[in-house]
């Protein structure tokens, strides 16, 4: 019958040369997009990266604001971090001129909390 078997007996599309070539590049146009949209579905429903995200950006924020109450705080008072530490280092020489009241500061305390915890 002279039916030609890749077109089951409808008639052969015949395409212009440049019409080929502007067909390939939509294909290849669509192949990008579909491989993008691919991408993105991935990247949405993989809930590890999700909240590893989220991580990243809570602490990217709370560095952020740590930076800011830090200078807001040492524009109060510029002095405030050395006074500070004299202080630290003082209670440090004290303690280890005189470690009898620390240690027992120190007992008293377990002794108070290892009570607390064995009431519940």
């Amino acid at each position: 019958m002279g039916d030609d078997a890749r077109t089951n007996g409808t008639p052969a599309l015949t395409i212009a040369e440049g019409d080929a070539a502007r067909i390939r590049e939509q294909i290849e146009a669509t192949r990008s997009e579909l491989g993008d949209t691919v991408a993105a579905l991935a990247t949405k429903t993989d809930v590890k990266h999700q909240a590893r995200e989220r991580v990243a950006a809570a602490k990217r924020s709370a560095a952020a604001r740590r930076e800011a109450l830090l200078h807001r705080a040492h524009d109060a008072n510029p002095g405030a971090a050395q006074q500070t530490t004299q202080m630290t280092e003082a209670a440090r020489a004290q303690a280890r001129s005189h470690p009898v009241p620390v240690v027992a500061a120190a007992a008293v305390a377990a002794g108070f909390l290892l009570g607390r915890m064995s009431k519940r």
